[in-house]
């Protein structure tokens, strides 16, 4: 901060512009008396701000500082992955989505919301940020790979996630081998291996 010359004990006052002159922008806001400069941005920004010191005299002294308002994306701390499905059978998948993303800028608040899902799926983002799919492929959706995309959004940014879904034939159990019809006598002992 600023401070009067040897010898002098005037009071000083303070402004603040932008560094060519204009006025500063509306996410900055500047109080003379308290000489805090308040910043209030939902977007990615620069300014170079100019700081101006007047005596009473009309001298001035003035010092430039770059406000710089950055942001990190969120991060897939837990990817949602790959499942595998059999058509005509019915698959519920759930997943908390504050735990598949990461938020690491501060006062930041992540939002989810769904972007795309196959035809065959159901897929809904509770209150308490929990993703449920669920699924029933029929066989046209055997050997296609499924995506169920899910966005997660700060103020400035977003991170794409997805869920795998590859269908398979649901393929029935084998039929095993039927029993011989054997006759046996008095005290006789079969054994047999299904």
């Amino acid at each position: 901060m600023f401070k009067n010359g040897a010898g002098f004990s005037s009071p000083l006052t303070y402004s603040a512009t932008l560094a060519d002159g204009n006025n500063l922008p509306s996410w900055i806001s500047f109080d003379a008396t308290t000489k805090i400069f308040t910043i209030t941005t939902t977007a990615i920004q620069t300014a170079t701000v100019k700081l101006i010191c007047t005596n009473n005299l009309s001298n001035n002294k003035t010092q430039e500082f770059t406000v710089s308002i950055t942001n990190n994306q969120p991060n897939v701390a837990s990817s949602m992955g790959t499942v595998t499905h059999e058509d005509n059978r019915t698959y519920t998948e759930t997943f908390n989505l504050a735990q598949v993303f990461q938020e690491t800028d501060p006062n930041q608040v992540l939002t989810f919301s769904l972007v795309s899902f196959p035809a065959f799926v159901t897929a809904t983002i509770s209150g308490s940020n929990i993703l449920t799919v669920t699924s029933f492929p029929s066989s046209s959706d055997v050997g296609g790979t499924h995506r169920v995309q899910v966005l997660a959004s700060d103020s400035f940014s977003s991170r794409l996630d997805i869920l795998t879904i590859v269908v398979i034939e649901n393929t029935p159990p084998t039929q095993p081998v039927g029993l011989q019809t054997s006759i046996t006598g008095y005290e006789d002992t079969q054994n047999y291996t299904a």
